[in-house]
């Protein structure tokens, strides 16, 4: 009986042929081991050498699990920031330094920082990664528009996707890619040209009410906090146009409906942060359901008897000027979702009411960030540059005069839509826009495989010497009509673009454009002792100042 012995080839020996019945050359037949029990030995022998070389290829095999990501850009020639093992480049957003791009004080490294050093090291693309999950960066316009614009985001929606049938199990803040496409079809209408005309009267209300508090405290002679006014104003108007809630938030009783709000807004900076499930993938659904139970649960039931309010009033109300606004638009697509006699207008789809609900506070927290922060930006811009300030309150006066502010006059107010517009090129309330690949592509000869996710850096095209010039200042001419049309398009996206464009941005201009004309025509800002030379930015979730901004009130 000859036996080879396993495996030895794979550990580089040759097999052995030697009959293990006979005892080795030298050794007598008396003190050789029976066959048997040298038989036993062998076996043992080869079950302990099978068990090494299964530790060391499920090492092996781990280790490969563990970087075979990291190579991705490596394979397609696209350079990129040395990634952390699990970790990415998550390390460099939270990295100190000395000395930040763009003039900021030292402080917390940031997304902003890291893409402007990256577009400076490497250029238009470059790639890098979040945990194990790999981002194409492209800051190259040509690119942008044929992803974007010729093939219409198509690459990005995925067909077999099916929407969630609990959306609160899943993150409400930010929609998934095959979703964007049917939330812009769905909800877009709600905010066109004669919605918005309907709510701008609530709108002036709110901002009239805002003036009054700016001037409490010119009377005081005390420095205010911009942003705590600003943030009640914009809260009110928006409960106001889009719940038909009224609310006296300035007052000395809060109303219920602020805490509530708190706790979304709660959630929404929680779910902000950079999140475990990039480097360990498989936690997203757990986490995910905890971030439900934990943070906006109990807001949720709250808004959700609002819009079930919403809907008793409808049936109350018999014209059609009675049930108008931005709830009542979708609330007619969640009736003809659950009637099914009923007919939707061509290209679009019924909601139910947990997925209203969800659509609502998503818009809330969107159009609250982006109108709260860039009226905090514009403020301290107008308190740096008097001579700008002075031009907008002589339009702001000129246009607004003894009648009020009205829709038609707001429209007309050029130099405000500059004024407003270099302020979301400064300070745009998204540093990305992202969205997964689901199909390889090829775009202007860069290989783009599926499954990586594609990131417009908003950011780094807002302060791009190549398509600005002195991009740090601030400067509101730059958005004339002759030179918008010298300009590539694609790099002002203050908002994103479509199909990934944030749903509401419409609300949030105007609530930005009533807020500034109606203070400015009262009041102008000025600095105190507490107004920071140059401000820190966050812009992990929105575009914020890491530390609100003091100023003075004074008359013009």
């Amino acid at each position: 009986m000859t036996l080879v012995r396993f495996d030895r080839s794979a550990a580089g020996c040759a097999p052995s042929t030697r009959s293990l019945a006979h005892p080795p050359a030298g050794t007598s037949t008396n003190t050789a081991r029976p066959a048997a029990v040298r038989l036993r030995a062998f076996c043992i022998a080869e079950r302990r050498r099978i068990q090494i070389c299964n530790s060391c290829g499920l090492e092996a095999n781990l280790s490969r699990y563990v970087c075979w990501p990291y190579s991705t850009f490596k394979e397609l020639y696209i350079p990129g920031p040395s990634p952390r093992l699990f970790l990415g480049s998550i390390p460099d957003f939270y990295r100190k330094v000395s000395h930040l791009a763009g003039g900021e004080p030292p402080g917390d490294q940031d997304i902003h920082i890291v893409d402007l050093e990256s577009y400076d090291t490497f250029g238009d693309i470059w790639g890098l990664f979040l945990g194990r999950q790999p981002f194409l960066m492209i800051a190259d316009t040509e690119i942008i528009h044929k992803l974007f614009i010729e093939e219409d985001g198509k690459i990005f929606a995925d067909v077999r996707a099916r929407r969630s049938h609990c959306p609160f199990s899943e993150s409400f803040f930010q929609a998934e890619e095959f979703d964007q496409r049917r939330c812009h079809q769905l909800l877009s209408p709600a905010f066109g040209v004669e919605q918005l005309r309907q709510v701008f009267p609530l709108m002036v209300l709110n901002a009239d009410e805002l003036v009054r508090n700016f001037g409490k405290f010119y009377r005081n002679g005390e420095s205010v906090v911009v942003r705590e006014l600003f943030g009640r104003y914009v809260r009110d108007a928006l409960m106001m146009s889009m719940f038909g809630v009224d609310v006296d938030t300035h007052g000395i009783g809060e109303h219920p409906y602020t805490y509530y709000w708190d706790l979304i807004l709660t959630a929404h900076r929680k779910y902000a942060v950079i999140s475990p499930s990039l480097i360990f993938p498989c936690l997203k659904p757990l986490l995910r359901t905890l971030k439900f139970h934990l943070y906006w649960k109990e807001a949720i039931g709250y808004f959700t008897e609002l819009v079930r309010h919403a809907q008793a009033q409808r049936k109350q109300a018999t014209e059609s000027t009675e049930r108008a606004g931005i709830l009542h638009h979708l609330l007619d697509r969640a009736e003809a979702s659950a009637d099914p006699g009923r007919k939707l207008s061509p290209g679009c789809t019924g909601i139910s009411e947990g997925e209203l609900v969800a659509q609502m506070l998503r818009i809330l927290v969107s159009a609250f960030n982006a109108a709260t922060f860039s009226l905090e930006f514009a403020a301290y811009l107008l308190a740096r540059h008097p001579s700008v300030q002075h031009r907008l309150h002589m339009e702001a006066a000129r246009t607004a005069g003894q009648k009020g502010l009205t829709y038609e006059g707001l429209a007309g107010m050029e130099y405000l839509g500059l004024v407003v517009k270099e302020t979301l090129r400064l300070f745009p309330p998204r540093v990305w826009v992202q969205a997964a690949c689901t199909r390889s592509t090829v775009a202007c000869h860069v290989k783009i495989p599926r499954g990586i996710r594609v990131v417009v850096p908003i950011w780094v095209m807002h302060h791009s010497r190549e398509y600005w010039h002195q991009p740090c200042q601030f400067n509101p001419l730059r958005f004339t009509s002759a030179e918008e049309v010298a300009r590539d398009p694609h790099c002002f996206l203050p908002f994103g673009l479509r199909p990934l464009a944030t749903v509401g941005s419409e609300v949030s201009v105007m609530l930005v454009k009533v807020a500034l004309a109606a203070v400015v025509k009262a009041y102008t800002f000025a600095r105190c002792a507490q107004t920071p030379m140059c401000i820190e930015i966050d812009t992990l979730g929105s575009t914020r100042s890491k530390e609100p901004i003091s100023l003075q009130v004074e008359l013009p």
